[in-house]
Order: structure tokens, then C-alpha cells, then sequence
């Protein structure tokens, strides 16, 4: 039997699986054969009240991770790695890094060639693990798709560095149908149209 602990954990766990079945506009019974397990399954799973082990976790995310070499050749990678901008763009599931362009990097403090497929929540700064599990929990509701504002008070140590502000989350669909997410500096006085504010409860 699973530590009560761990429920939380498998929830949110369910909630990724939800999400990325709507978000790819897949049936249950759909998933349930791409994981080899039965619909009622995977039921259970989205709704958390079955257990997962962490091993069994990390298959799943295996396959519907996205990775650098999905985009090494596309236009997003291009255009994110030549902008002028401080912007990065990761898998919406796994926020494994796919590109970012050579400001963000400065900024981080470290190489590309570090942080490129490495998962860059673990070691984000508090506020924006928290707007994460916010948005994992549901806290956007039915606007998950939109784009979204998230302040920062960033970070100075670390594996990488962070500068305080507001960024911008942009979900985007590539060529296979998986989704990333843009995630791009924001100038203080710039507000873009249909985005919602995501603040984490305190």
C-alpha cells in the first residue's frame, strides 16, 4: 500500500495524464493501449486513486516527454535560438529544455549545451514551482491553454540563475502534436491581450 504521503503525488501525476489526453484530443481507451493497461485503469489514474510506482511513473513520462531531438531541425528552434529576447522553450510535461536563445542563457549563467534536455523545474526558483503546482492542481481552470503571466522574484544561486520579473507562458503545438510552452521575458509595462495572471495561493 502507498504512504498517505504520496497521494497528493499520484493526483497531481493524474492530472498531467488528464491534461495531456485532452490536450492531444485522445479517448481513455486511447492512452489505456499506448500504457498497455486497461480503460478502467486509466480512469484510476487520472482521478489519482490508483497507485503508480515511481518507476512506472517515469515510463509513462518517457513516452510522452518531448525531446530536444524532436525540434532540432524546426522552425521553433530556430527562431528561439536566434532572437533577441530572453526566451526559452520547454516540454509542457516534463520541462525537459528544448532551446533557448543566447540572452536567457546569459542570463542562466551557464551553457546551453548543460541545461539542453535537463529538467528545469527541480532547480526553478520557489515562486515558479509554485505557479507549476498551481496550474497543476487546476488552479486555471478551463484556461490552461491560454497564456499566462507569472512573477518572479527569481533566483541568484542554484544551478542556474534568474533574473526578478514577469514571464510569459505560451503553450504551443508542434508538428507530432505535443505541446511546449514558450516562456519569455516580459518589459514592465507590456500586458498582452486574452492573458491570465497566475498567482499561486500563498
Amino acid at each position: 500500500m502507498p504512504k498517505t504521503s504520496s497521494i497528493a503525488a499520484h493526483t497531481a501525476f493524474g492530472l498531467i495524464l488528464r491534461r495531456y489526453r485532452i490536450m492531444r484530443g485522445m479517448k481513455q481507451q486511447s492512452l489505456a493501449d499506448l500504457f498497455g493497461v486497461r480503460q478502467s485503469t486509466m480512469s484510476k489514474w487520472e482521478q489519482g486513486t490508483l497507485y503508480i510506482s515511481e518507476e512506472r511513473q517515469a515510463q509513462i513520462m518517457d513516452l510522452i516527454s518531448v525531446y530536444p531531438s524532436w525540434i532540432a531541425d524546426s522552425w521553433l528552434r530556430r527562431l528561439v535560438e536566434t532572437s533577441s529576447q530572453r526566451v526559452h522553450v520547454i516540454c509542457d510535461v516534463s520541462h525537459r529544455l528544448l532551446a533557448a536563445s543566447p540572452s536567457r542563457v546569459a542570463e542562466w549563467g551557464v551553457t546551453s549545451r548543460e541545461l539542453i534536455g535537463q529538467k528545469l523545474l527541480q532547480d526553478a526558483p520557489d515562486d515558479i514551482v509554485a505557479a507549476e503546482k498551481h496550474l497543476l492542481q487546476g488552479g486555471a481552470g478551463e484556461n490552461y491553454l491560454r497564456p499566462m503571466i507569472i512573477s518572479t522574484a527569481g533566483q541568484r544561486s542554484g544551478r542556474y540563475k534568474v533574473e526578478p520579473g514577469r514571464l510569459l507562458w505560451e503553450k504551443l503545438q508542434i508538428e507530432d502534436g505535443s505541446w511546449v510552452r514558450l516562456v519569455t521575458d516580459l518589459d514592465p509595462s507590456t500586458a498582452p491581450i486574452g492573458a491570465v495572471h497566475l498567482t499561486a495561493p500563498r
